[in-house]
């Protein structure tokens, strides 16, 4: 939306309740820096290619969809014999 040619403020100064150009700059340094930090100075729309060129792939391999599945079985089922077998020994150990 245009401002008004009658507007009371120029381009230098903010009007009451905006930020000024300086601030906004301040603020969107802030956030770079943030990114850089999070993504180890990557761009975070190349990650963000990355994943969905990855994901995109995936979705058109049903053997590999089947291999990370059965793979996820197996990691799931150890974690699931370690917590009761950790569970059990605990509660062997209370009881005695």
């Amino acid at each position: 939306m245009a401002l008004p040619k009658s507007s009371s403020f120029t381009l230098s100064e903010s009007p009451p309740g905006f930020l000024s150009e300086q601030d906004t700059k301040k603020l969107d340094e802030v956030v770079h820096e943030q990114l850089a930090r999070a993504t180890a100075g990557l761009s975070p729309m190349s990650l963000a290619l990355a994943c969905i060129d990855w994901a995109m792939h995936l979705a058109v391999s049903p053997g590999k969809q089947l291999q990370l599945a059965s793979i996820d079985c197996l990691l799931m089922n150890a974690g699931t014999w370690h917590m009761s077998r950790a569970f059990v020994e605990r509660q062997t150990n209370h009881a005695s």
